[in-house]
């Protein structure tokens, strides 16, 4: 194997475990609280299709998967916080 062939094996590998920590960390995929196959398959097929979703999204932004998964959080919780205060009458929107 020449030293080119070599880099681009080496390269390939290492998009190949950026893509599983990728999908185990913002998807959690390593998580299951069920444990008959199918279950486990169909929590894996939506994670996967959620991951590719987010991918996409975070690809056009040009922003890592962290910054995107906080920008998400914070989407999250703001919605949350203002649901939260438009049921006990404290928000007038």
């Amino acid at each position: 194997m020449s030293f080119g062939e070599f880099q681009e094996v080496k390269n390939a590998s290492w998009r190949i475990e950026e893509f599983h920590r990728g999908v185990k960390q913002c998807c959690n995929i390593g998580n299951f609280f069920v444990r008959k196959r199918f279950p486990v398959l169909g929590h894996i097929s939506l994670a996967m299709r959620a991951f590719f979703i987010l991918e996409k999204i975070r690809i056009d932004k040009k922003i890592t998967w962290y910054e995107f998964r906080r920008e998400l959080n914070r989407i999250a919780v703001g919605n949350a916080i203002i649901s939260l205060c438009k049921e006990t009458g404290l928000l007038l929107i």
